[in-house]
């Protein structure tokens, strides 16, 4: 016997698929067969089995335009909200995002792209049109989604996220005509809000190893600083941004002079630099700066004016407020947003002594 379907079910069925709703997707160019496949595709056990979904699915209708029409953009989005990511499924759709993005440029004729050489597969130039355009506060929007995951299960992805930030949000629409470069007063406004927020969310500790990942937190922010030096005029490191910079220095060892200088301190307090020898006169206190303190001074240069949160951080690096040594410690420091709840921001340092 067949079964019968519930009136509760027929019901709800009939209320999501009325004239109005068919209507739309028809004139968007799609039809139920898509709602299908975007709810197999969402629906899927794990995230790694969905990302296999979507990406099979998108390279066989690639590959063959009269297969059906492209996954809209928001499935992938919806996908990066998952809370069962692994290294691979992250993997897999990032390699589909480089895709997607990489046949976007292609309507300006640019082949560029770490996902170029997929380019040239599937029917022409026809192919070249099948992704919907991504505008880039959506691209921002899967940049910021993907950075989140790479956190939990696979930091060393944070380069290639980063890289795809520098190369998609340019401040020119992708169908644009307008030179390179050349924006508005409001777009400059973005673009130095999003590269800016960008060396924040690069400044939290990944999950898995934190000190260990932090390596390629700092690849990632280079890879922003330096895109946000080619602008003209150059992009602005506001508060924020400097403060994910001097986050991420404060997780990394120190480097071999840093680590020279702590062996010439007193084991008294404080612990000023101690003559051992007749060439340590020529060891001034520039030689105790860390690469920490370095970026403090950058950011007192760029006209921030210290607050707690950089009196918190300049402990870390190796000197109190008062300009006198202390121990140079690498840490995990807190967001801003807590320290300025008490007036001990000391307290509020999460601290893991090597």
């Amino acid at each position: 016997m067949r079964a019968v379907p519930k009136a509760g079910t027929t019901t709800s069925f009939l209320r999501v698929f009325n004239d109005e709703n068919l209507a739309w997707l028809s004139g968007k160019g799609y039809d139920i067969r898509d709602l299908t496949i975007w709810d197999w595709i969402l629906t899927a056990e794990s995230a790694e089995q969905a990302a296999i979904r979507l990406t099979a699915l998108s390279q066989h209708r690639h590959s063959n335009i009269t297969a059906g029409n492209p996954i809209p953009t928001f499935v992938l989005l919806f996908l990066l909200r998952r809370q069962d990511f692994s290294s691979r499924s992250l993997r897999l759709l990032l390699e589909h995002a480089w895709d997607r993005l990489s046949h976007q440029r292609s309507l300006r004729g640019d082949a560029e792209g770490s996902a170029g050489s997929l380019q040239n597969k599937g029917n022409g130039v026809a192919n070249q049109f099948f992704y919907s355009e991504m505008s880039e506060p959506t691209i921002f929007l899967m940049v910021v989604r993907f950075l989140r995951q790479a956190r939990i299960v696979w930091p060393a992805a944070m380069v290639s996220i980063s890289a795809m930030m520098t190369k998609y949000i340019t401040g020119t629409s992708i169908q644009s005509d307008s030179s390179p470069g050349v924006f508005t007063e409001q777009t400059s406004a973005r673009l130095t809000f999003q590269y800016n927020k960008m060396l924040s969310l690069l400044a939290l500790p990944s999950s898995l190893n934190p000190f260990t990942s932090a390596i390629h937190h700092q690849r990632a922010q280079f890879c922003v600083l330096k895109r946000m030096r080619e602008f003209q005029p150059a992009l602005i490191v506001t508060r924020e941004g400097c403060r994910g910079v001097v986050s991420v220095q404060l997780a990394l060892k120190k480097t071999p002079r840093e680590r020279e200088w702590a062996r010439r301190k007193a084991l008294s307090w404080p612990p000023w630099k101690e003559e051992r020898l007749g060439i340590d006169s020529d060891i001034g206190v520039e030689h105790g700066i860390s690469r920490a303190g370095e970026a403090l001074l950058r950011e007192r240069e760029a006209g921030y004016a210290a607050r707690p949160w950089e009196d918190a951080a300049r402990l870390l690096t190796g000197w109190d407020t008062d300009y006198s040594p202390t121990i140079q410690t690498r840490a995990l420091i807190k967001r801003a947003t807590f320290l300025y709840q008490v007036h001990a921001p000391r307290e509020l340092l999460r601290l893991h002594h090597n």
